[in-house]
C-alpha cells in the first residue's frame, strides 16, 4: 500500500510539473483558462470528498475503488498525453480530479485496516513521507522528460500507475483481515 501511495504521488508530480507547460506552449492557454480549470478541479475535488465518495466506497468497498481509481488515473494520463485541444484538456482533467480524489482516502483506509490501532498514526506518518518523496522526486522526473518532449511526463505518469495497479489488484485478492492491537 505505500508503494502505491508513493507510485501515485510521483505521477501526480510529474502531471503539475507538467501541466503549465504544456497548457501554455502546447495548448497555448490563457492564465484566465488555466485558472478556470484549477476552479473546476477543486469543485470536483470538492463534490468527490463530500458525496460522491462514500455511497461509491460503500458499494465497492476501498479495495476495489482503489483498483479502478488508479485505471482510471493511468489511462487518463495516457490520453493527456496525446490531447492537443482545449475541450478534451477539460474533460481529462476533471476525470483526472475525481478519480484522484478516491486515490488518497482509500489508501489512509487501507493502511488504517491493516494496520493495529496503536499504529495508524506511525504508518500514516510514514505514508506521508513517502509521498513526500514522491513530490520531490516527481518535478525532476517531469522537469527532464519535459525537457525532450512537453507531454511525455503525462505518458510516464501513465506508465508509473502501471505497477500501482498491479499492486492494488494483489491488495484487492488478499483477503480481509482487521488489525488487532497487541496489548
Amino acid at each position: 500500500t505505500l508503494l502505491i501511495s508513493f507510485l501515485g504521488m510521483l505521477s501526480f508530480s510529474t502531471f503539475i510539473y507538467a501541466f503549465q507547460p504544456f497548457s501554455v506552449r502546447l495548448l497555448h492557454l490563457t492564465v484566465a483558462q488555466i485558472s478556470w480549470i484549477f476552479t473546476g478541479i477543486g469543485i470536483v475535488g470538492l463534490l468527490s470528498q463530500v458525496g460522491i465518495i462514500p455511497p461509491i466506497v460503500r458499494a465497492f468497498g476501498e479495495r476495489r475503488v482503489l483498483v479502478y481509481a488508479l485505471a482510471v488515473l493511468s489511462t487518463v494520463f495516457a490520453v493527456l498525453f496525446t490531447v492537443r485541444s482545449y475541450e478534451l484538456l477539460i474533460v481529462c482533467v476533471l476525470v483526472q480530479a475525481l478519480a484522484n480524489g478516491f486515490v488518497n482516502p482509500m489508501i489512509a483506509a487501507l493502511l488504517s485496516q491493516e494496520t493495529d490501532a496503536r499504529s495508524q498514526g506511525s504508518i500514516l506518518g510514514i505514508n506521508a513521507s513517502y509521498k513526500s518523496i514522491g513530490q520531490i522526486v516527481g518535478p525532476i522526473l517531469g522537469g527532464a522528460l519535459a525537457s525532450l518532449f512537453i507531454p511525455l511526463p503525462f505518458l510516464a505518469g501513465s506508465l508509473l500507475l502501471v505497477p500501482a495497479w498491479f499492486l492494488a489488484l494483489r491488495i484487492l485478492r488478499k483477503p480481509v483481515v482487521v488489525a488487532r492491537s497487541l496489548a
